[in-house]
């Protein structure tokens, strides 16, 4: 009976202990004789206490008990730092809860480099962009930066010093708060520095908005306007304002919580370029206001002979065709833009002189049927040009039953879908069935869908006909997170002398940025060499007149673009 008691009062004793307290922390050395600490410990409880320091040299500092501290020594030498925890159990009583010591060497050199970084703000108030400050004598560069953003992540980065770097990293906190953020740099030749800063992080309610227009089958001079606004917390629209650049406006109010989508359709009396803007007041007061040119076209013209463009078709194999743009010899094409008829299209911004590789296009069809295949051009001086023909895909009757699909972002983890159905002239779908991957599903066959999270998400689309032909196509797509951002950010806009130029680049490459105006004439070009990572340019714009434009940059076969204007 005496041992059951006893094992009985020990297996009490195990089920009643308490989590305890953990007291950690991290050192980093500056100048000066200088250390900054980050108090990385861990509390069983929220009870009051209080971070009892030592510095080792006689000193010590008393602090709240998740905060660091920063300490400055007098001579160098090797310092034992130790961290006591003390926990209030009353209102005059208190207990040490935890400690944790570490030495410290403190040898001042002199040295002939030094480290330091930039914080810069994204479009989601918890990503910062670190940019380190390089400072050395002669040319040494970095050759190893090492980061520790203060919320216990770090990662190194490995430089080669023979080319040029930003030596920028993005880092995404989960909370808003205060970091001691360091950096440490070794140079080529060996020299290393250290530099710590504390970094404010705040969720702030953050909010923008754009629009795009969608042409009115039944008035020439009308545009749908279809407004996309983003709020960080996820707050609803309440008002739209509405000015559409010809004297009429409109505002309009919601009531909370309705969900998009936000449309309003306006008619202009006439063709022209339009200044149209919309702001935007969020519930919790978070307004946002966005500025862009439409134009509303006139009746085209009569054929011109001034230039042409046209279509050779160089070979076809299946749903396989291969065809070029024929272009003036006397001419030189700027842009050259591919419509093939089954939803998806491609731009192409051409060397000069023009290689013939770059006026040849290569596409693979879904399946049998007729493509109205088109390509537009505009030719240096201003004029375009524009051709389409049938393209006819070829296959037995009996054997069409297909469909696939196209996919574009509208938004931040927001998709636009689009179904196409393969079949006989006399087969008609009746249903739409879509599967997007993350447990969701829907109908129609246009729909749009928001993802929660990102990821690499397996779409499938179910086609039904009315004579009973089924099929099914899937396709991954990949949902960035918010603060994947843009490839490319300019600042500021409107600009009026030095436009700032934010270009992040996979590879080390040549690219072309291009400027053209509102007519599509191009006014300015650079031949730029990027970097894998962060790209900054200065651009003198203050010999271009004022007007809206478009800042093109061509990476190899792929094009980013973003509008600006200059005042």
């Amino acid at each position: 009976m005496r041992s059951f008691y006893l094992l009985l009062a020990a297996l009490s004793s195990f089920l009643f202990t308490k989590a305890q307290d953990i007291a950690n922390f991290t050192i980093a050395i500056g100048t000066n004789r200088t250390i900054t600490i980050n108090n990385t410990s861990q509390f069983s409880s929220s009870a009051n206490r209080k971070a009892f320091w030592n510095f080792g040299d006689g000193t010590g500092a008393v602090t709240a008990a998740s905060s660091g501290t920063r300490h400055s020594y007098a001579a160098n030498g090797l310092y034992k730092v130790c961290l006591l925890i003390y926990a209030y159990t009353g209102e005059h009583d208190s207990m040490a809860t935890a400690d944790h010591c570490q030495e410290v060497r403190i040898s001042e050199t002199t040295s002939d480099c030094k480290a330091g970084f930039e914080v810069g703000n994204t479009n989601d108030s918890l990503t910062k962009l670190f940019v380190v400050q390089v400072y050395t004598s002669g040319d040494h560069r970095p050759e190893l930066v090492c980061w520790n953003f203060g919320d216990h992540t770090d990662t190194c980065i490995q430089y080669n010093p023979a080319s040029p770097h930003n030596y920028a990293v993005y880092h995404h906190y989960k909370e808003k708060g205060s970091y001691t953020v360091c950096v440490k740099v070794q140079y080529q030749g060996g020299c290393k520095a250290e530099y710590c800063h504390e970094v404010k992080v705040s969720k702030e309610d953050s909010c923008r908005i754009e629009y795009k227009t969608e042409k009115i089958a039944s008035n020439r001079l009308a545009l749908q306007f279809i407004a996309q606004p983003v709020n960080s917390t996820d707050k609803k629209p309440v008002r739209f304002c509405w000015k559409f650049g010809d004297g009429k406006d409109t505002c309009i109010e919601y009531t909370q919580g309705t969900d998009k989508p936000f449309t309003v359709s306006h008619a202009y009396a006439h063709a022209g370029n339009y200044e149209a803007c919309v702001a935007v007041l969020f519930d919790g007061g978070c307004e946002a206001r966005y500025c862009h040119q439409v134009t509303i076209a006139e009746l085209p013209p009569p054929p011109s002979h001034d230039c042409s463009v046209g279509i050779h078709i160089v070979a076809s194999n299946g749903k396989e065709q291969k065809f070029s743009a024929e272009v003036m010899n006397s001419k030189v094409p700027l842009k050259i833009c591919w419509n093939f008829g089954d939803g998806r299209d491609t731009c192409i911004y051409p060397d000069h002189p023009t290689r013939e590789g770059q006026l040849a296009m290569v596409h693979g069809y879904p399946g049998p049927g007729r493509y109205e295949l088109c390509v537009k051009l505009w030719y240096d001086g201003g004029c375009m040009a524009e051709k389409c023909r049938v393209i006819e895909i070829a296959g037995q009757e009996a054997d069409v039953c297909g469909g696939y699909m196209s996919i574009s972002t509208v938004g931040i983890k927001k998709a636009l879908f689009k179904g196409f159905s393969v079949t006989n002239p006399s087969d008609h779908p009746i249903s739409w069935r879509w599967n997007f991957g993350d447990g969701h599903s829907g109908g129609g066959q246009v729909t749009t869908h928001e993802y929660d999270a990102p990821g690499n998400y397996r779409v499938c689309l179910t086609i039904l006909t009315d004579q009973g032909c089924e099929t099914r196509t899937c396709k991954t797509i990949t949902v960035h997170a918010d603060s994947a951002g843009p490839i490319m950010q300019l600042s500021p806009n409107p600009v009026e002398t030095i436009l700032h130029v934010l270009y992040q680049s996979t590879k080390e490459q040549e690219v072309r940025v291009l400027i053209f105006n509102s007519n599509g004439v191009l006014v300015k070009s650079w031949v730029k060499n990027v970097i894998p990572g962060v790209n900054t340019w200065s651009l003198d714009l203050s010999a271009l007149p004022a007007g809206i434009y478009s800042l093109v940059v061509q990476a190899g076969n792929k094009v980013v673009s973003a509008a600006f204007t200059k005042h």
